[in-house]
């Protein structure tokens, strides 16, 4: 009595459980969509917002010294022409506006200055290290300045490694070391592939890794019909085999 009383209140609670999985069922199906269309949402919002900003650079350590819009254009049209030698016309510049409240004593206020087209923020782009009291930067949206923080770490890491890298945009771009000549020098490059297998494996999203890994491939061997082309010339290096 006792074994059918409790196969009755198995069959009962999994023909409870069923139901409410069918019930369920497109709520569910219906809450993937609503992430997938946030998800497509959020990425056209972002798309917007660095659209929006593709025109733009912001100016630190210009000197507070006049008020007036013209009085600012002025300012940053004399610094532009005298150290890069770009000359800019009053109708190429959009806005251009100070950022934040003015305070005494402190440092000059960060200027925005959004041109009319991007050709000429480009230009200025190219060459602007040639700035002597000034430095520009992208006027980059909140998302891209967390992200870009997040990666300031790994950035000195891989600097600190002897790895050349630097920021663009919102991702990390490390060179990969040249074929290793010296005993020190195969360390270093052993530790780059072993953070680059790191990096991937712990990726959360979809990562691609491209570019000229200083390695020689040469001809193709047993088993990488999927991988490597049939053209491949010479012998393979160390870095190839990595």
């Amino acid at each position: 009595m006792q074994k059918q009383t409790i196969e009755l209140k198995e069959s009962i609670t999994n023909s409870v459980i069923e139901k409410m999985e069918e019930k369920l069922k497109p709520v569910i199906e219906e809450n993937k969509n609503l992430k997938v269309k946030i998800t497509k949402l959020e990425n056209e919002i972002e798309y917007l917002k660095r659209d929006k900003k593709q025109n733009n650079i912001i100016v630190f350590g210009l000197e507070e010294r006049k008020e007036s819009t013209s009085g600012l254009i002025q300012e940053a049209t004399e610094i532009f022409n005298k150290d890069i030698n770009i000359n800019i016309e009053d109708y190429e510049i959009n806005t251009i506006y100070r950022i934040g409240k003015r305070t005494l004593g402190a440092k000059p206020r960060p200027v925005l200055v959004s041109f009319v087209n991007a050709w000429k923020k480009k230009e200025i782009m190219k060459v602007r290290k040639n700035f002597k009291d000034i430095y520009i930067t992208e006027d980059y949206t909140k998302e891209v300045l967390e992200k870009r923080k997040l990666l300031q770490t790994r950035l000195k890491e891989e600097r600190m490694k002897g790895n050349f890298a630097y920021l663009k945009y919102d991702k990390l771009v490390a060179y990969s070391p040249t074929e290793p000549l010296r005993k020190e020098d195969i360390t270093k490059v052993e530790r780059f592939y072993e953070d680059l297998q790191l990096t991937t494996a712990n990726a959360h999203k979809n990562i691609i890794v491209m570019g000229d890994f200083n390695g020689q491939i040469g001809k193709q061997k047993n088993g990488e019909d999927y991988t490597i082309g049939i053209h491949g010339v010479g012998n393979r290096s160390g870095n190839g085999s990595r």
